[in-house]
């Protein structure tokens, strides 16, 4: 923990080495003028390069823990996804849309798995004709 006296806080710092590397595919689809489609997935691989370091006289089971090299970073899902459309009846606009988050690991013992979630947002706007 580290405390910042300028501020006043204290405040986690991280210690991990880690790199990164995904991708994300976007796709749109207007099959018709009032009817708009899109959708986007994408890959993210956050791994640790080296286990974390530990004090000495850590226990066994602290050691254990910080053995993390090529894991995935917690709470970093690999999985991400969201679809949804823009549907226009004359002035009213539906625009459903989901969203995926894949499942992960809220610990970097990979211990506590958090599952994945779907969220679904419905809007509505009203288009005021253009003069």
């Amino acid at each position: 923990m580290s405390y910042d006296p300028g501020i006043g806080i204290a405040y986690s710092q991280s210690v991990a080495q880690s790199h990164s590397y995904g991708a994300q595919v976007i796709a749109h689809w207007l099959p018709v003028e009032t009817l708009d489609l899109f959708a986007t997935a994408s890959y993210n691989r956050n791994v640790f390069d080296a286990d974390l370091p530990t004090l000495p006289g850590a226990s066994q089971a602290v050691r254990a823990a910080a053995i993390v090299t090529g894991g995935q970073l917690p709470n970093v899902p690999i999985w991400l996804a969201s679809g949804g459309a823009r549907w226009s009846l004359g002035q009213l606009v539906i625009v459903p849309v989901f969203r995926f988050v894949g499942s992960r690991y809220g610990d970097t013992a990979r211990t506590r798995p958090v599952p994945g979630y779907v969220v679904a947002d419905l809007d509505f706007e009203l288009e005021h004709p253009t003069p």
